[in-house]
């Protein structure tokens, strides 16, 4: 696990490089659960703006959706492999499924 989250981290970082003014890279991986009240934890737009996905991560997928875009599937798995990001446009929420891990990227609160 160690080794994916700095995977994940360095991703998010290349992602951000030229904006680290404007965005922040959560310190903590989100990770999907089967069941329970958190079985399916989500975020929206505006307060996500990337979504770094271990593809390596437990069974389930991660799910945008929203904003009149046609939505994206993205599996994870053991028989995936890398590391992948997605974009949070406006009105899209971005909700995972089953124990797929993220790292979000959000953009840094106007002081």
């Amino acid at each position: 696990m160690a080794d994916n989250k700095k995977a994940l981290r360095a991703k998010a970082k290349q992602i951000i490089h030229s904006q680290e003014d404007q965005y922040k890279i959560d310190r903590d991986l989100t990770i999907g659960k089967d069941e329970g009240d958190d079985a399916f934890p989500y975020e929206e737009a505006p307060n996500v703006r990337w979504v770094v996905i271990d593809k390596n991560s437990g069974s389930g997928y991660i799910q945008i959706s929203g904003g009149g875009r046609e939505a994206r599937i993205i599996t994870t798995g053991p028989k995936e492999s890398g590391v992948e990001y997605e974009e949070i446009h406006e009105d899209q929420a971005c909700m995972i499924f089953g124990r797929s891990t993220v790292l979000y990227i959000r953009p840094k609160k106007k002081k």
